[in-house]
This record gives structure tokens, sequence and C-alpha cells, in this order.
């Protein structure tokens, strides 16, 4: 047998340590590319956690999340379905499954519950009724806190410093569901299976509010607003749409309610509305929030499913001051306060 050349078996060396060197480069290379990657992916989630983004739309910003009061027997909120602003910034929170109502001031700190068992009077000549299942509710230029009371089957009435006051319900209201109310300049609106009903701001019943024509066309309304013209803004849930109607009952939009492949909304729910007369609409089943425009065309919208910041998890109400939006996330049991520039 032969013996390599001692020279041959040197530059045979050299090759494969050159190549050692360029598999070694090559590996740092790529290690460089995945971590750099890596990163930007974490500086994509913290980006997204913290601001709803739709190609071509301005983000919205995450102000606060409330997830209840943090203190008492019941710290945290259970499956809220509604919010509302309050005088001077406050928030009041319609905490479903706790049944109860809790208030934060300005700054989110807890100031107090109410309409539970032991809620206090007005005066002593006033029994209390505490809530069965509170859903929407709304707060007059007053600070009184008008609460829907769905399974009470009656509307309650709380002062500004949450004290009963009072209920109301329309005639033969036996089996009445009120699901959203509203309070404008003079009336109260209330939204139930089929319809609106129509109270003045101490509760005595008006009217049952005539929708061209028909004062049961509805079917499971569960938001309803009044504009700063006095425009009457309506989640008609079931048939995917939302209409805009003035005090008479005469329709100034619907929006689109097709199939599911060219219908305006998942599942239209709570709405706010913008002094311009926009509207903005919890879409529970699309897992956002959605513009409707003074004519009732589909704007913009925000939102993606899940549990972070900025996300929903079956939203079902909306309520709005400047650029701030109040948010009830049901399933994941939070209020949050979002700030949206509308550009």
């Amino acid at each position: 047998m032969t013996e390599p050349d001692h020279d041959e078996l040197s530059e045979d060396t050299r090759k494969t340590r050159r190549l050692d060197r360029a598999r070694a480069s090559r590996r740092r290379a790529v290690f460089g590319i995945v971590a750099i990657t890596l990163l930007l992916l974490a500086v994509a989630w913290i980006v997204s956690s913290e601001r709803i983004a739709d190609p071509g739309v301005p983000p919205v910003a995450v102000v606060k999340i409330i997830t209840g009061p943090g203190t008492g027997e019941n710290p945290d909120f259970k499956r809220p379905l509604a919010a509302a602003w309050g005088r001077d910034g406050d928030v009041l929170v319609s905490d479903t499954e706790n049944k109860r109502i809790v208030e934060f001031a300005a700054d989110w700190s807890f100031v107090r519950e109410f309409g539970a068992q032991g809620t206090k009077a007005t005066t002593e000549s006033v029994t209390p009724v505490p809530l069965e299942m509170p859903v929407g509710l709304d707060v007059s230029a007053e600070g009184e806190v008008y609460v829907a009371d769905l399974r009470g089957g009656r509307v309650a009435i709380y002062d500004s410093a949450g004290r009963f006051r009072r209920t109301f319900a329309p005639p033969n209201s036996a089996d009445w569901r009120p699901t959203d109310v509203a309070v404008g300049q003079t009336r109260v609106y209330v939204t139930d299976q089929t319809g609106v009903e129509v109270f003045d701001r101490m509760g005595v019943w008006l009217e049952r509010l005539p929708i061209d024509g028909q004062t049961d066309g509805l079917s499971r309304p569960n938001g309803i607003a009044v504009g700063k013209d006095g425009t009457i803004y309506v989640s008609d849930t079931n048939r995917f749409r939302i209409l805009a109607v003035d005090a008479s009952g005469t329709v100034v939009y619907t929006t689109a309610q097709g199939d599911s492949s060219d219908r305006a909304f998942g599942l239209p729910r709570g709405l706010g509305v913008f002094d311009d007369g926009t509207a903005l609409v919890a879409d529970a089943f699309s897992f956002a929030i959605t513009e409707v425009d003074p004519s009732g065309k589909r704007g913009r919208r925000w939102g993606v499913q899940g549990d972070r910041p900025g996300r929903f998890n079956y939203p079902n109400d909306v309520d709005v001051s400047g650029e701030l939006v109040l948010v009830t996330d049901k399933e994941n049991h939070r209020v949050q306060v979002l700030r949206l520039r509308r550009e």
C-alpha cells in the first residue's frame, strides 16, 4: 500500500479547514438573521398588543383596561355588557353577572358600586329594588343613571350618588324584557324584544315608537343611542343592521343586511354616536368595533379576536367621548378605554 504524500495531505487539510470556516460563517449569518427576525416579531407583538390597526386605518391606542373595582367581595367584573361615560369623565359599567353597576372616576379609580341587594334609597320611604340582570345603561346630563334590567323587566333610575330612586316599565309589561336605554333631552328610549318604548325623563310611558309605521318591526335590538340632533340610532341585532330614525320614527337610513358575504355586520350590539352623526358599533361576531357614517355606509373597522390589550372577545357595547371610546369586552371580563383618532 502506498502512503500519501505529506504535501498532498497538508493541502487537503487546508481545504477542509477553509470549508469548516465557511460553514461556521454561514451558520453565524443564519443565526443573526433568525435573531433579528425574532426581535422584529417580538416588537410587532408588543405593538399589536397595544394598538389595533387595519391596513390604511389610523391606529387605536389602548389608554386603560378596567377589570373591576379591585376590592370587596367581587373585585373583578363578570361578563360586563355595557358601559357609559358619566359626568366629568366618570365611567359607569353594567357588571351583568355580578348584578351591579360599578362607577369609576376620571382617573380610573374605583368610586362605588350600586344596584345590588342593600343599595341605599334616596329617602327612607323608597324601597330599593335590586337589579336582577343589568344590561344596557345610560347617564343623563345631570348624572342620573338609567339601567335596563332585562330579567327584572324594568328600567331602574339612580341619582348621581348611586342611590336608588325608582323603576319604570310600560303598561301591560308582564313579559317586558328591556335590552338597552338611551337618555335624550326630554325623552328616554328603551329597546325590547321587537321595538322601542318611549318615556319621559321621570319614567312616565309616552308611546311605542312607530318605526316606519311599525311598532314591532325589530328583531332583538340590543343597542340604542340618541345623537346630538335628536336622531335615534338602533342596533337591529338579529337582522344584522343599524337603523337611524327621527323622533317620529321615520327612517333616515338602514345599513345593508344581505347574506353573510355582503352585510355590514356579523352581529351588531351596543353603539355610541359622535357629534357629527357617525355611529360606532360593537360587532360581537366580527370581534371588532365598526363605524357607520351619517349616510348609513359602513366605514372603518378596528379589532381582531384575542385577549391581549386592544383585542376583543365578543365586544358588546361602546360609548364615545371625544377621542375616547369605551368598549365592554364581555368574554374577556373587562372594559377597554381606547383613543380613536378619526382623521
